[in-house]
C-alpha cells in the first residue's frame, strides 16, 4: 500500500511540477465552502478595561507593538480575557470581528471535547479499541499494531499511524486508508503528531451517532454558548476532518478556551465533566525534544507559564493560564508553524507575571493609547510611535500617496485590458492545497474606475471565471467576495502606487483572503502602454510552510520535488517548482492570435 500511495504522489508531483495545465484532483465529491455571512454573537462575552481587572493597559499596548514588530508573525486578530471578561481585542485590517476564521490544527482541541460527551454519555471508553469500532473497515491488510490502536492512544496522538495529511490529499476512504497504513511501532510508545488521529475521532463521533462532529457539537456546545456562523470542512466520504478545516470568528475561539478553564461549566450549566477536562488538560505524552511542550488530550501542554494551549498551523493559538486566570486567542499568517514561535515567546513573557486578583486604579492616559493603537493595526503596516519624532512625522507624510496623484492614476487606468499565458491563479497555493482545490490560470486583468462609487476595480479572468476585485487605499481596504470551485471567499484588498527603480508604475496590492490564513500578494509593472508585468507571491510562503512541515517527524513525509525524479537535471526541477510558487506573468493589450 505504501509503494501504491507513492507512485501516486509521483504521478501527482509529476503533472503539478511539469504539466502546463492544473492537474485534476484525486479526491472527489468534495463540498464547497459557503460564503461567510458577517454576524455578530448574540451572546457576546462581557468586556472591561484591563485595569479593572488587574492588568495595566500599558503592558498590552507593549504586548500589541510586539507582535506588530515581529517580521515573521503576520497577526490578524487577538484578544485577551481575565475573569472572563474581554479586557482587549484588536483586528488588523482587513480582518474582521464579524467574519470567521480557519483555525486549522486549534480544533483538534474541540473533537477532543466531542470524544469527552461520547464517554460521558456511555457511548465510548478510552481504551475501546478502533478496529472493533470499524470491524467494516479491516482488511488482511490490517497489522497486528493497527488493531490494537485504542481512542486513547488518539487522544494522545500515539497511535503511530503513518497515513498523514500528505496523503490524504491522494486518498478518497482515509478510514481504510488509516487501517491499511503501517505504524511506526507499537501505539502507545511514542508520540507523534498526526491530524488523521483527529480525523478518525471525528469518525467516530459520526459512527456512535449518526451526526456529524460540527452537527453533533453544534447541538451539545455551540448553540448553548452563543457561537453560530460555523463551518467545518468535511472529506470526500462526507466526515469532517475533525483536525483541520474548520472556521470560527475568534470571540467563539475566546469562549471555547474560556469554556475549559471553567471546567466545562457555561453560564450555571456544566456542558462537559469536569473530571474531563481535568484529564484532558495534563500531560499524557511528548515528544523527543525538549524544549517542545507536552501533549494532552488533543492539546497542547505548556510548563511556564503552567496551561495549556488550542493550537493551530501558521499562528492560531487560544492559550489559557488558568494561574493567572487568562484567555488569550491569537489568529495569524505566521511563518512560525508550530508552539516554539516567536510570537509564543512573546506572549510568553508578557503574560508570565503574576496579576494583580483587584482592579487596579484607573489610567485613562494608558487606556487611551491603547485603545488608539489597536484602531491603528493593519495588515503588513508598521505601528508609528505614539509620540513620533519630526523626521519620523516627514517619512511618514512624504510616503503616503497623494490624494489627487491616485485619483489621476486610477482614471488613466479605466478600460485598461491585458492579456496574459501564463501558470498562475488569485488563490493562494496553500489554500489550494489544502483545499484540493486548483484555481484556473489568469487569461485577462481588465482595470475599471468608477470615482463616484465602487472606485478601482481589478477585474481578473481566470479559466473563464470572472473575479471582480476592488483596490481600496488609505486608509480603507475593500471588500470583495470571490467564487472558486471549491468555494466562495472574501477578501480584503490594500492597494499602494509607487515607482521601480526605472521609473515605471507599480501597482502593491495585498489581497488577504479573511477567512484563511494566506495574503495574495501582487506586483503590477507597467512597463509601458502595452506591458503589464505581475509577480505572485503569498504570505505565509509556500517555501518556507513545506520545510518547516517536514521538520516535524512523520508529518509530511511524501518527497519534496527535487527528490521524486531521477534525473540529474536538479536545477529545471527547481526552476520549474520556483515558477509555481512564485509566477512572473507578462501581459499584452493586444491577444495573440
Amino acid at each position: 500500500m505504501e509503494l501504491k500511495r507513492q507512485m501516486r504522489a509521483l504521478d501527482y508531483f509529476k503533472n503539478l511540477i511539469f504539466s502546463n495545465e492544473n492537474p485534476p484532483p484525486f479526491l472527489t465529491s468534495l463540498e464547497k465552502k459557503p460564503a461567510c455571512v458577517p454576524t455578530v454573537s448574540t451572546q457576546p462575552l462581557p468586556r472591561s478595561t484591563p485595569e479593572q481587572q488587574g492588568i495595566n493597559s500599558s503592558l498590552l499596548t507593549d504586548f500589541y507593538t510586539q507582535l506588530c514588530q515581529n517580521s515573521v508573525g503576520n497577526p490578524h486578530s487577538c484578544m485577551v480575557l481575565r475573569h472572563g471578561t474581554v479586557i482587549s481585542e484588536g483586528y488588523w485590517k482587513p480582518y474582521r470581528a464579524d467574519y470567521y476564521h480557519v483555525t486549522h490544527s486549534l480544533c483538534k482541541s474541540l473533537t477532543g471535547m466531542a470524544i469527552g460527551l461520547l464517554i460521558e454519555d456511555g457511548l465510548l471508553l478510552e481504551t475501546d479499541k478502533i478496529a472493533d469500532i470499524f470491524s467494516d473497515k479491516i482488511t488482511l491488510l490490517t497489522s497486528r499494531n493497527m488493531r490494537s490502536v485504542t481512542v486513547e492512544h488518539l487522544l494522545t496522538m500515539t497511535s503511530g499511524a503513518k497515513f498523514n495529511e500528505g496523503h490524504s490529499v491522494i486518498d478518497n476512504d482515509w478510514v481504510k486508508s488509516y487501517f491499511n497504513a503501517d505504524t511506526a511501532g507499537v501505539p502507545g510508545t511514542k508520540f507523534n503528531y498526526n491530524s488523521l488521529n483527529t480525523y478518525m475521532l471525528s469518525a467516530i463521533v459520526q459512527r456512535k451517532t449518526g451526526k456529524t462532529l460540527h452537527a453533533f457539537l453544534t447541538e451539545r456546545l455551540f448553540f448553548p454558548m452563543g457561537i453560530e456562523n460555523t463551518w467545518w470542512e468535511k472529506c470526500p466520504m462526507g466526515i469532517c476532518k475533525g483536525g483541520w478545516g474548520f472556521y470560527l470568528k475568534t470571540e467563539d475561539m475566546a469562549k471555547l478556551g474560556l469554556l475549559y478553564m471553567q471546567k466545562g461549566m457555561w453560564q450555571g450549566r456544566q456542558l462537559i465533566n469536569s473530571a474531563w477536562v481535568e484529564k484532558a488538560t495534563v500531560l499524557h505524552s511528548k515528544g523527543e525534544k525538549e524544549d517542545e511542550c507536552g501533549y494532552g488530550y488533543q492539546l497542547w501542554i505548556m510548563e511556564e507559564p503552567k496551561g495549556y494551549i488550542y493550537n493551530g498551523l501558521f499562528g492560531q493559538y487560544v492559550v489559557c493560564m488558568p494561574q493567572q486566570d487568562i484567555v488569550l486567542v491569537i489568529t495569524a499568517g505566521s511563518e512560525n508553524l508550530f508552539i516554539n514561535s516567536a510570537v509564543f515567546s512573546i506572549f510568553t513573557k508578557t503574560f508570565h507575571a503574576d496579576f494583580s486578583n483587584q482592579p487596579l486604579p484607573r489610567n485613562y492616559l494608558a487606556y487611551k493609547s491603547l485603545t488608539q493603537l489597536c484602531s491603528q493595526l493593519t495588515y503588513g503596516k508598521a505601528l508609528l510611535p505614539s509620540s513620533p519624532s519630526l523626521i519620523q512625522k516627514l517619512q511618514h507624510f512624504f510616503s503616503k500617496p497623494k490624494a489627487d496623484a491616485t485619483y489621476n492614476t486610477c482614471k488613466a487606468l479605466h478600460n485598461r485590458t491585458y492579456y496574459f499565458d501564463g501558470r498562475a491563479g488569485i488563490l493562494p497555493l496553500i489554500a489550494q492545497a489544502m483545499m484540493g482545490c486548483y484555481a484556473g490560470f489568469a487569461e485577462k486583468i481588465n482595470f475599471s474606475f468608477d470615482p463616484e462609487g465602487k472606485g478601482l476595480c481589478m477585474n481578473l479572468t481566470e479559466a473563464g471565471i470572472l473575479h471582480e476585485i476592488l483596490i481600496g487605499f488609505e486608509p480603507q481596504p475593500a471588500y470583495s467576495l470571490l467564487h472558486f470551485a471549491c468555494g466562495d471567499y472574501t477578501v480584503g484588498t490594500r492597494g499602494l502606487f509607487t515607482h521601480d527603480e526605472d521609473g515605471h508604475l507599480v501597482l502593491k496590492l495585498w489581497i488577504s483572503f479573511i477567512e484563511l490564513t494566506s495574503t495574495r500578494t501582487l506586483k503590477l509593472f507597467f512597463i509601458d502602454d502595452e506591458t503589464l508585468v505581475v509577480k505572485y507571491g503569498e504570505e505565509p510562503s509556500v517555501e518556507t510552510a513545506i520545510l518547516k512541515l517536514r521538520e516535524v517527524d512523520g508529518l509530511m513525509d511524501l518527497p519534496l520535488p527535487g527528490e521524486l525524479f531521477s534525473i540529474t537535471e536538479n536545477e529545471y526541477i527547481d526552476y520549474r517548482f520556483n515558477k509555481l510558487v512564485a509566477p512572473v506573468l507578462t501581459g499584452k493589450t493586444k491577444k495573440e492570435a
